[in-house]
């Protein structure tokens, strides 16, 4: 009797807030036992919808998935099928527990909930790389395109859901599928879509088959320009084939124009550019079938041409983008200079080819914290193009990154990017890791993924790098695994043997004739990585100047000689959880002995680089 009376007894808003105020609180300093007791003071007090929604969160904190999940659907439940904030809540309990397809469910009706939020948009699509689907599902594109028009969403682990729901629309695939499509009298409706127009603008598929369909898309928007007999059927209306000429320029650029181009495409590109320089053929539909071709900072005319392009056109972002980085390169910072030969040629490697080229930041992501109670001093050694410093920075935003980098056309890119996010605690400098021993600062965190392993002598970079890591500081190292770079190394021996150089028309030169050169098998893997589809990539895959590779013992022997402690690999997909089934003793994924024998037969775990963690004791 005494208990129900208790329970029914109503308790002052204002004092329920108080304690929902508090266990907030509670769970922004990570106490959650804490948290759950406040929550749960308030649940017979309080039918709110709210307080049952933080109690899930709190309880999926403490992996306590079940409980939470009771509680998320009971605030539902509460607050109606368009409560955003719980259907996002139950969507990210659902992704942490493993029920990829629901959690997937979840982020749709959140967003459409509400429409334009950008954290939802970007934790959809960060999931999106997990979940098949078979069959087209108009929601889907609604959704997908509405995240595609907003441009500050990032499509790194997306494009294959993109490409797959594409493919799923059957007007599309048929044209997809006819190999001569491109020669026949067609309804082009199927390519005008939003959907397929504004994901080439976002998107580069990591497919041979998309690569050629872009190939005589771009073929036949040129030669339509003269609706000469190799085009028989009818070219969309003059705004419409601007608006995807537009497109497959921005998608072309990307890729840094990698595809391949008959003489006679040459011809005719080498025509139109001679039209839009002399001003006969400067409008925004010429302008963009040429840079469906060629940059085009190669126009002599660049500059002028803004004032006759579609302001929010890609090529007019590429003009306003490529003039940006040409005034910024002069003002980037030197240090000691470039001296050595091996360091001089990965610098003239990367001015050439600046990696790599990205696109957006999800900052809403990123979650901003502390370092311990200080601003953390961070060394971003071998930067590139500035993405890895950038999502530090914000994820940092009261320390100070400095980001050192060989090339200053990856360090003009990194600039930019910086500007555009109005990220602004990053000093960016040109730099060798090798001239960094007689620095006397010292950091808490140093960051060199994919740069160690082009050094002439990986290890002696790697122990500059320790000397300026403070005791307790940690260091995260990425290297490339010798195991999953069996296919990479048969591909570069061919390039060896058969004498082929470095620039630009030697790599598009094998490439073309690579299913020749190489077996099957080595050409097929080297067609599932995303690298090879990018001009820049391709070559940091195939044409490096100067790569090792590493085995686990070799990173263990080093870890070793340097007094640094291992901290765990960062394993993408099931891995890790593949690994703590065949080693349950050591659930932390700490032992380097144990992750040899575990790559030894799942050799696709390390398949880009070994990303780790370590500590100096």
């Amino acid at each position: 009797m005494t208990n129900t009376l208790k329970n029914e007894v109503e308790v002052p808003d204002a004092a329920v807030d108080e304690l929902h105020i508090a266990a907030l609180q509670h769970i922004q300093a990570k106490d959650y036992a804490a948290a759950e007791k406040n929550l749960r003071a308030c649940l017979d007090k309080s039918k709110a919808g709210k307080i049952r929604r933080s109690l899930g969160i709190v309880l999926q904190a403490q992996r306590r998935f079940d409980e939470g999940e009771e509680f998320l659907l009971e605030a539902l439940d509460i607050e109606g099928d368009n409560d955003h904030e719980t259907l996002f809540a139950i969507a990210n309990l659902l992704l942490e527990k493993g029920d990829l397809l629901y959690a997937f469910g979840y982020y749709m009706m959140a967003i459409q909930a509400c429409p334009g939020n950008l954290l939802y948009m970007q934790k959809f699509l960060d999931a999106a790389g997990c979940v098949p689907f078979g069959e087209h599902n108009q929601i889907l594109d609604d959704i997908l395109l509405q995240c595609l028009k907003s441009p500050d969403t990032d499509f790194t682990h997306a494009q294959i859901i993109w490409y797959t729901n594409l493919m799923a629309y059957k007007p599309f695939y048929a044209l997809y599928t006819d190999p001569g499509i491109f020669k026949k009298d067609f309804d082009p409706a199927p390519l005008l879509r939003s959907y397929f127009v504004e994901g080439l603008k976002r998107i580069v598929v990591y497919q041979a088959g998309f690569e050629t369909f872009v190939q005589n898309l771009r073929q036949w928007l040129l030669y339509g320009l003269e609706a000469s007999e190799k085009m028989p059927g009818k070219m969309p209306e003059k705004s419409q084939y601007a608006a995807l000429a537009d497109a497959v320029a921005v998608y072309c650029f990307a890729a840094e124009y990698i595809m391949d181009e008959t003489d006679e495409e040459r011809l005719a590109v080498e025509k139109l550019k001679n039209g839009i320089e002399a001003g006969t053929s400067a409008d925004p539909l010429m302008t963009a079938v040429y840079s469906c071709y060629r940059r085009v900072d190669s126009l002599k005319n660049m500059k002028g041409l803004l004032t006759g392009l579609p302001a929010a056109s890609g090529v007019a972002k590429m003009i306003r983008d490529l003039d940006a980085l040409v005034s910024i390169k002069p003002s980037i910072q030197s240090g000691q200079g470039i001296s050595r030969d091996v360091s001089r040629a990965v610098q003239q490697q990367y001015e050439e080819f600046p990696y790599p080229r990205w696109d957006c930041l999800a900052i809403t992501t990123l979650q901003t914290s502390v370092f311990g109670a200080r601003a953390p001093e961070v060394l971003i050694a071998g930067c590139g193009t500035g993405r890895e410093a950038l999502m530090w920075a914000a994820h940092y935003p009261q320390g100070r990154i400095t980001a050192i980098d060989l090339s200053r056309a990856s360090l003009s890119y990194g600039i930019m990017k910086a500007q555009r996010y109005s990220i602004s605690n990053i000093a960016f400098m040109q730099e060798d890791i090798l001239n960094l021993d007689a620095v006397a600062n010292k950091y808490d965190m140093i960051v060199s993924s994919g740069v160690l392993h082009h050094m002439q002598d990986p290890l002696r970079g790697w122990q500059v790098l320790c000397g300026l890591l403070k005791s307790g500081g940690s260091m995260r190292i990425g290297l490339y695994s010798k195991i999953s770079r069996q296919a990479v190394d048969a591909g570069r021996d061919v390039i060896r043997r058969n004498n082929f150089g470095h620039d630009r028309e030697s790599m598009l030169r094998f490439r073309k004739n690579s299913a020749g050169l190489l077996d099957p098998t080595t050409l097929a893997d080297l067609q599932d990585r995303g690298d090879y589809y990018t001009l820049s990539m391709y070559r940091d895959l195939l044409f490096h100047v100067e790569e090792h590779c590493f085995a686990i013992p070799e990173i263990e022997s080093a870890l070793a000689g340097m007094g640094l402690i291992f901290l765990g690999f960062e394993v993408k997909g099931d891995g890790l959880q593949e690994y703590r089934k065949r080693f349950p003793d050591d659930p932390r994924g700490v032992s380097l002995k144990n992750w040899h024998l575990f790559e030894q037969d799942n050799t696709r775990t390390f398949r880009n680089m070994y990303n780790f963690w370590c500590q100096k004791a």
